[in-house]
């Protein structure tokens, strides 16, 4: 009888062990959403907003390909309600070496051909005369309305602009209350403070990069993530 009741002690621990490594591999996985919009008007550069370059776009792919999920690129310019630049991509996070090999070189086509698509956008330069910034924003506002089918993603939007709208064809909106906007460059007399609630605002890329970065690898208690605005 000892025997049994040791017996069924060790597989309720270890059943427990394998739930917790579960779960631990579920938060682990939750795929990422990241979107990026990229000034590409004159007076991005008058007022010293960053450019964009091959090594950010290799940082947030790696952040997405890691959890898997979806990345997207608008440029702003005259009119830019426009369809979005958009990647799939599949988790190569928790599989085995040879699975994640086989993964990365079948995504591999795919990631060139978006990332060459967005770096012809940027090199194009900074030469529309009007900015439609509200145009863009109201796009990515479709983006995040759009229900998943898995997991719900952790959910950016990366606007690399000083945030100056002279088009005034759409009104300032509030997007979905999960997505955490990352702003870089913005203007201090732009009305983009309209999202204020959710607006975080960097000095570089690099440094909101790095902000996205840790709220994917540090988790709170309970799987979600503790994020103070």
């Amino acid at each position: 009888m000892l025997i049994k009741i040791q017996r069924t002690i060790i597989f309720l621990l270890t059943l427990a062990f394998a739930n917790a490594c579960f779960d631990g591999q579920q938060q682990k996985m939750q795929p990422v959403q990241v979107g990026i919009i990229y000034d590409c008007t004159l007076s991005a550069p008058q007022n010293q907003v960053p450019v964009l370059t091959a090594n950010h776009l290799n940082t947030v792919i790696a952040l997405c390909q890691r959890n898997g999920g979806t990345l997207s690129f608008l440029p702003i310019a005259k009119a830019s309600f426009i369809p979005l630049a958009r990647l799939n991509l599949r988790a190569v996070g928790g599989k085995t070496l040879r699975e994640k090999a086989l993964l990365v070189k079948q995504q591999r086509v795919r990631i060139l051909a978006w990332k060459t698509s967005v770096l012809k956008v940027v090199a194009s330069g900074r030469i529309a005369r009007k900015t439609d910034f509200w145009g863009a924003i109201h796009r990515y506002s479709r983006l995040f309305q759009e229900p998943v089918s898995s997991a719900t993603p952790n959910r950016f939007l990366l606007i690399i602009s000083d945030g100056l709208d002279d088009m005034k064809r759409w009104q300032p909106i509030k997007l979905s209350a999960d997505v955490k906007v990352l702003v870089v460059g913005l203007a201090d007399k732009s009305n983009a403070t309209a999202m204020s609630e959710q607006m975080l605002r960097f000095e570089s890329i690099e440094s909101a990069l790095r902000y996205i970065r840790h709220l994917i690898e540090k988790p709170k208690p309970g799987g979600t993530h503790e994020i103070q605005l």
